[in-house]
Order: structure tokens, then sequence, then C-alpha cells
């Protein structure tokens, strides 16, 4: 899937994106109505959400829906899943966004948009380094565990993979400061059932002295 980062776009320049996107994916237009579900989803907005990525997954796994990630404070995501349609209900969400009511003030939130609003929804919250908010992860790992999105298992291997070294790497005349950040993101759908993605990531910083 081809990401696209969105910087200002208005809901009419975002509707001609997808309908690019569409023709050079599939060689055809997207329907009227799509686009339609596409810009409400943006304009639906609160004041201090945004759209920040959108990719067409057409090609490669043969749907008709547009991925969609919106960045907007967790409390203000429930008002605006309500105003684009969403199928699922407030005591769904509330579980899973409750999973990072302790982390950062903003969570986004990933959906797939065809001509309505697709039953599943991805949720994450960027989080702190595991080593500088050990309670915060601890938290975060009780409560996805607490919904039976993650083995007990499976979070202490994501615990413990976080951390960070400095190594000397070749063909680097500076010493590199290696994070190991780890992520969730937990899947919720519509009629039910919850589980969550863990991503592992590396961060490079290279210093100057």
């Amino acid at each position: 899937m081809i990401y696209f980062g969105l910087l200002g776009l208005s809901p009419d320049e975002l509707g001609d994106l997808v309908q690019r996107t569409r023709r050079i994916l599939a060689g055809r237009p997207a329907g009227a109505a799509q686009i339609r579900t596409i810009e409400h989803c943006m304009r639906s907005l609160p004041d201090d959400g945004q759209i920040t990525f959108m990719a067409d997954p057409c090609a490669a796994r043969g749907v008709e829906s547009v991925r969609l990630i919106a960045r907007m404070p967790r409390v203000e995501a429930w008002p605006w899943l309500q105003r684009i349609g969403w199928s699922g209900s407030p005591d769904q969400w509330e579980q899973v966004s409750s999973a990072f009511a302790n982390g950062p003030l903003h969570i986004s939130v990933y959906l797939d948009v065809a001509d309505t609003i697709g039953p599943n929804l991805g949720v994450e919250s960027t989080l702190p380094a595991p080593d500088s908010a050990r309670q915060l992860w601890e938290e975060v790992s009780e409560r996805l565990v607490d919904l039976g999105a993650v083995t007990s298992e499976e979070a202490a291997a994501v615990m413990a993979w976080g951390g960070r070294e400095t190594v000397d790497l070749p063909g680097v005349e500076s010493l590199t400061r290696i994070d190991r950040w780890p992520g969730y993101k937990c899947v919720l759908a519509a009629e039910g059932g919850i589980s969550a993605k863990a991503y592992l990531a590396f961060r490079a910083q290279e210093t100057l002295f």
C-alpha cells in the first residue's frame, strides 16, 4: 500500500486525489458516492482534527475501499465517527479507545471508505519510548490483555523489545544511537471483536560529537 501524506488539502482536493489514484491504479474512476463519502469524512472533522494519510489499496487487495487515517483528540473521535456513519456502538469504541486514555491527547483512526464507511477501524496512539514511560506502556498492555486483544506473553514480548543502544555502524564516521520503539494498533470490528497488532520500529540518530 502506498500512503500519501496530506498537508492542508481541502475536501474537494482530497476527492480529486482519490480520483487520480484510482484511475492510475485501477484504470477506472471512483464512483460519485465514494468520493462524496470521502469528502464528507474530511468536512466532518473537528476543528483540531485532520486526515493525515490516504492510500488506495485496490490493485493490491482487490477492494473498492480507500484507506483514510484521521488524527484528532481522543474525546472528539466518537462524535466524528457518528457524523460519518460508522456502524459500531459507543461501548465498542470506548472499550478500545480507553486503552490509550492516559496516553497522548491525540489518537489516529484508520478506516476504509467505499460508498459507505467500512465496519472495521484501526486505532493507535503514538506513545513515548517505553524506557521513558514504562508505567504508561504497562497500563496499555494490561488493558489490551484484559480486552483479549493480546496475550500476557505477547504484551511482555513487546515491552522487552523496546530499548536503545549506541553502535558503531560500518561506513559511518560518528556513533549512531538506535532506538527500538514498538507500537500497538487495535482493530475493532463493528459487529464485535477486538484484536491488536504490534509494530516494531527502529529509529536511528547520528551523533555530532
